[in-house]
């Protein structure tokens, strides 16, 4: 009950101040939200709602457990016996955060992995997807897109590890199946290709949502952060992955690809929320945020280890000396890739279901 009263009081508190904030600094916010609102135009819609249709569908597909057919061993070191958990970790690894708690979810809503796997499961794929990475992280903030691939790699391996530590922390079982009832009963759902349309168009609006309201406390804390540039540094990560990034790109030396790596393994305030509007309340988060704390010296100590043994590595980063631009047109080839699937699905959808009507009719 204290807990309860406890958590009540936080939220009143953020509420309050995030309403004195809106009305000390309203050139801030109005700017903030505007840079929310042209990402999520510019970047994140053209490029991730595609994705997350795809995703929900390819995950739906009877032919699911195919495309995860390789990590049925790491499943099962987490206790997972679903074969379709595969290809929702393969899609997580794939597209990042938003497509993995999506996936998440749908295996939760089909009772087809409990809560405490889906928490594993969430573990082992959540983070920033191999294009963000390498494109603007690797290519735009560090000059390298090799830079960029060994991040994805530190990334992965980290995660891949947190997961199977998350799962033995929730001693799940190896033979352990779902068998509780469905998290997300909340009414009857569409089925088909509308209803996946409806579900990642209501996803794609948290996420916008949560895009513009970060976007609008770091502008708001921007003057703060300026002070000094450590807490420039950390703030801009706690907020935000690619602030964070830009931030930490701009360190001297070898500081600013350990600082990149930092930013991408502590994920921010955003994606944590972001990924509160994607999954079921019975989905906890609190296995994801404990072991960020063992994924950050993970990867800092896997990306240690490369540049180690690939002393040229770090002299291919061009550092920036100004401000970096991200170009929106970034996203325009992973939304064309994401496009062109969501089509090959849909007409094999509309070939299957035709094959099967011309079945009933010759019976």
């Amino acid at each position: 009950m204290n807990r309860c009263r406890l958590g009540h009081a936080l939220e009143s508190a953020a509420a309050v101040m995030l309403l004195g904030l809106m009305l000390l600094f309203p050139q801030q916010v109005v700017q903030g939200a505007q840079e929310g609102l042209r990402c999520c135009a510019e970047q994140l819609i053209p490029a991730l709602f595609p994705f997350l249709i795809v995703c929900q569908m390819v995950v739906d597909c009877p032919a699911a457990g195919v495309l995860g057919q390789g990590f049925l061993p790491y499943l099962r070191l987490l206790g997972i016996s679903s074969p379709s958990a595969g290809t929702a970790l393969l899609m997580g690894l794939l597209g990042g955060f938003a497509p993995a708690g999506r996936c998440v979810a749908r295996l939760r809503q089909q009772n087809l992995i409990q809560d405490e796997q889906a928490q594993a499961l969430l573990v082992a794929c959540a983070g920033s997807g191999p294009g963000f990475v390498v494109n603007s992280v690797g290519m735009l903030m560090l000059g390298s897109p090799v830079i960029g691939w060994v991040l994805v790699a530190c990334q992965t391996a980290a995660s891949l590890i947190c997961g199977f530590a998350a799962a033995r922390f929730l001693r799940l079982p190896i033979s352990r199946r779902a068998s509780c009832p469905p998290a997300a009963p909340d009414g009857k759902e569409k089925s088909g290709l509308a209803g996946t349309i409806l579900q990642s168009a209501q996803a794609m609006l948290a996420i916008c949502g949560t895009v513009v309201l970060f976007r609008c406390l770091y502008q708001t804390a921007a003057p703060v952060f300026r002070l000094d540039e450590r807490i420039s540094v950390l703030g801009a990560m706690l907020l935000e992955v690619t602030s964070g990034c830009l931030e930490a790109s701009r360190l001297p030396g070898n500081t600013a690809i350990y600082g990149c790596c930092a930013a991408l393994s502590l994920l921010s305030g955003s994606v944590f929320l972001q990924l509160r509007t994607l999954l079921p309340e019975s989905v906890s988060l609190n296995p994801l945020f404990v072991t960020r704390l063992l994924h950050l010296p993970v990867s800092l100590g896997m990306l240690h280890l490369a540049l180690r043994l690939m002393p040229d590595l770090a002299a291919q980063a061009v550092l920036p000396v100004g401000p970096v631009l991200l170009l929106s047109t970034r996203a325009r080839p992973d939304a064309a890739l994401a496009l062109f699937a969501l089509c090959c699905l849909v007409a094999y959808r509309l070939q299957k279901a035709g094959a099967g009507r011309c079945q009933r009719g010759t019976v």
